[in-house]
């Protein structure tokens, strides 16, 4: 008998940059491990929120 426990991932990107080299290959893994149980969600960050770097 096959137990599976449910597991979150979150991958947290902090740029388009980090998106192409390496958080799309790891999706792309995920995606044939987990199949359809994958669900991918996108949270844009106005960029007034980096108001400390200037």
């Amino acid at each position: 008998m096959v137990i599976m426990t449910a597991i979150d991932i979150v991958i947290l990107s902090n740029g388009p940059g980090e998106l192409a080299t390496w958080v799309r290959p790891v999706v792309r893994a995920l995606r044939q491990q987990l199949g359809d149980r994958l669900t991918r969600r996108g949270f844009p960050v106005p960029i007034q929120a980096f108001w400390w770097l200037e």
